[in-house]
């Protein structure tokens, strides 16, 4: 029981780019840092590697590098990956640029020079898509 709540709370998170310190939010929730212990974050650690959706991985790895303590950089590089992982596509745009490069970009970004290479693979991963021809 406690892991389908563990996974509702994740699943409930509503993405807010705009919000650099805490960018998900619940719909009927005021602050989503008090609503994750340390055994969360651990427990969706190891659930994390069993999981064929990158959307959901790159949440969780989002998730342990907003709120465990101390930080784990491989968490926030996680993030990046699983987000930028996907195809840049006339039929998923939104879901692709809004959602999960928006996020990756500005996680790359807030960490700076350790992400140089991240940034330069989401910009041309962008260039690229921009440059397809639709019809």
């Amino acid at each position: 029981t406690k892991l389908y709540k563990l996974l509702t709370k994740v699943c409930s998170l509503r993405l807010k780019n705009d919000n650099t310190v805490e960018p998900y939010v619940f719909i009927d929730r005021s602050s989503v840092s008090e609503a994750f212990t340390e055994n969360d974050l651990n427990l969706l650690d190891k659930i994390r590697v069993f999981t064929s959706c990158n959307a959901f991985a790159a949440r969780i790895s989002d998730l342990r590098w907003l709120y465990c303590k101390p930080k784990s950089i491989n968490d926030a590089h996680n993030a990046i990956d699983f987000y930028s992982c996907y195809e840049i596509n006339e039929n998923d745009w939104i879901d692709s640029v809004k959602n999960y490069y928006e996020r990756a970009s500005r996680l790359a970004i807030q960490l700076g020079k350790g992400c140089i290479d991240k940034i330069e693979k989401i910009k041309q991963s962008l260039n690229d898509a921009l440059a397809i021809e639709y019809p």
